[in-house]
């Protein structure tokens, strides 16, 4: 591999390598494996995913993106934000943009270390879903924000010490999701002491396989799940476990979202980035 020009970036604590597509030095999509190794904390820069910037006839830019085990997927709001802010640092498109994704158009406007996405109307509605594993029922929605999405309520007590890594296995992977499973969140709320326009959630994330610090579109899926229900209304803000809270809106049936972007560092991947670990000799 030659060296490769990459950013480091973080949206709400969830952490991705940014890379410079847009003049056809990458190949779409990229080879899963390479995506894995570059995603490996302990022999890599790591990450939970990776984001590809590409060049848009119509648009300032397209994005693709992988999560850690490299597989593609349709959408990543932290991610999504964060190139946002790269493409106005690095002078690739102005404060105002218009960003092609898999699923449609989104706009981004930056507003200092905040990014405000406008992103295309949802491609379905909620489904209300019962499901039934290890002898526990879980009442939620099912909602698709260009990825599957199960969010299903928990009260604010159980939500911090909640085994997410258990229950979000069992349930991402459960039949009445398909074969490609569904991201899951556990979301709770606390008017009297977080305020009636307010939630808290954890993820499980697929192709993470295992909780993350945020998530995007699960804040979108929360807030959909809560505002189709009548539970909440206007304009929301989503905690997810890191604390950095997103807000999230519907402006003409579009989900317009607000949230932190920040650019850690900017080098170049050398040729031991993507590597295999060494084999035992003994």
């Amino acid at each position: 591999m030659k060296p490769l020009l990459f950013w480091k970036v973080t949206g709400g604590a969830n952490d991705f390598l940014l890379l410079d597509g847009r003049e056809g030095a990458l190949r779409s999509p990229l080879d899963p494996e390479w995506v894995r190794r570059l995603c490996e904390r302990r022999w890599s820069v790591g990450a939970d995913g990776v984001i590809v910037i590409r060049g848009a006839e119509k648009a300032d830019y397209a994005l693709e993106f992988y999560n850690s085990d490299g597989s593609a997927h349709g959408f990543c709001g932290n991610g999504s934000r964060c190139a946002v802010r790269v493409a106005a640092l690095e002078k690739w498109a102005g404060e105002s943009q218009r960003v092609l994704l898999p699923g449609g158009e989104m706009t981004g406007e930056l507003l200092g270390g905040f990014v405000r996405l406008r992103l295309p109307p949802l491609p379905g509605r909620p489904e209300p879903r019962q499901i039934e594993a290890e002898g526990r029922r879980f009442s939620g929605f099912f909602v698709d924000v260009w990825n599957p999405h199960f969010v299903t309520e928990v009260t604010p007590a159980e939500l911090p010490r909640l085994d997410v890594a258990l229950w979000g296995g069992r349930l991402r992977r459960h039949p009445l999701f398909g074969r490609e499973g569904a991201n899951v969140h556990f979301a709770a709320l606390d008017p009297a002491a977080w305020g009636p326009d307010a939630l808290r959630f954890r993820s499980y994330e697929r192709g993470v396989e295992g909780e993350t610090w945020s998530c995007t579109s699960g804040a979108i899926a929360c807030a959909v799940s809560f505002l189709s229900s009548g539970r909440l209304r206007g304009r929301l803000r989503c905690t997810p476990r890191s604390g950095a809270t997103l807000t999230v809106a519907f402006e003409e049936g579009r989900p317009v979202i607000e949230g932190d972007a920040r650019v850690v560092c900017r080098g170049m991947l050398a040729p031991d980035a993507a590597a295999p670990p060494p084999e035992p000799t003994v």
